[in-house]
């Protein structure tokens, strides 16, 4: 992430406000299992009636006897354990599933709704900007989740109900590990601009907004992208997060600038479309940040310094 909005500072000026040694405790940690490991999660979104649901994977804790997620956003309709029927518990943002004597990991499917968020939220689905956008903090006001930021799942979406005049961009799946803030859909008027493919084989594109200078600002800021990803891959390691990656626009209101990691698909915000160091910032993310998730809220300091230097060592090669 780079910083996007006046509300969204927590990326940046915000967390010179937290101690700089040690973590601080996330949302009710205490509240979820030691030993639970989310998986995987398989989301249906439709945006028309604003229902989903998720296929979640979980390796549960045998010594807690229950499965818990954060739901705070959400209203539960119906929960099925391994394809039957449970009861649940919704007590403030989480639902707790009983699940005793459980050793291997097993599926939970939940049917949910989930709300409109306010343009000035930035905590979940904002129809009126056509964006999603979550912190590991607010993850539970769009799917069932974990908001621990080291959790790492693999995702795949399904986004219906979106205008059919508009086009829905968005990850089929993430292939590999990624923190809960990851997954996102951006829909809009948007124009695909394909950009290449690295020497790994990952093929870049940008979907930009439709203006005057639209198309110029779009190969402006991406004119080294593909270079960048090839630089990450050869000195970083293989891409994590399959074989199709690009970059997006939204428009996250007149006084927005930045973007956030959310790969493979990373937004960047219109004002810095024509940004190079904003995207290839976003893009080195798919790194550290994305392939190497925080450890804590503290370590987003990490994050976004290494990402920083390595975008300068991309730009710079």
């Amino acid at each position: 992430m780079d910083t996007t909005r006046r509300v969204l500072s927590g990326g940046g000026l915000g967390l010179l406000m937290l101690p700089v040694s040690g973590c601080s405790p996330g949302p009710a940690p205490s509240s979820f299992p030691e030993g639970q490991d989310i998986l995987s999660t398989a989301l249906e979104l439709d945006l028309a009636s604003l229902t989903a649901t998720a296929d979640v994977l979980v390796q549960a804790d045998d010594s807690s006897g229950v499965i818990v997620l954060d739901v705070g956003g959400l209203t539960i309709d119906s929960v099925r354990f391994e394809g039957a029927p449970i009861d649940f518990d919704v007590t403030g943002r989480l639902l707790s599933l009983p699940v005793s004597g459980v050793g291997d990991a097993v599926s939970v499917e939940i049917a949910y709704s989930f709300p409109e968020r306010a343009e000035t939220d930035f905590d979940g689905w904002m129809p009126s900007l056509g964006v999603s956008f979550v912190w590991p903090s607010s993850c539970g006001n769009l799917f069932p989740c974990d908001p621990d930021p080291t959790d790492g799942v693999t995702f795949s979406m399904d986004v219906r109900g979106a205008d059919p005049e508009l086009t829905a961009v968005y990850p089929t799946s993430t292939v590999g590990e990624a923190p809960s803030y990851m997954p996102a859909v951006a829909v809009g008027p948007y124009e695909r601009l394909a950009l290449g493919a690295t020497e790994a084989g990952t093929s870049l594109s940008a979907w930009y907004l439709p203006g005057p200078d639209a198309l110029t600002s779009a190969l402006a800021g991406t004119s080294h992208l593909v270079a960048a990803f090839d630089f990450f891959e050869r000195t970083y390691g293989a891409y994590a997060f399959g074989p199709e990656a690009g970059t997006v626009e939204v428009d996250w209101g007149s006084d927005s600038w930045g973007g956030m990691e959310h790969h493979p698909f990373f937004h960047v915000a219109r004002f810095d479309f024509g940004n190079e160091e904003a995207q290839v910032h976003e893009a080195a993310h798919g790194w550290f940040g994305d392939g190497v998730r925080i450890a804590c809220w503290e370590d987003f300091v990490l994050s976004e310094g290494t990402t920083t230097y390595i975008t300068a060592r991309a730009r710079e090669k």
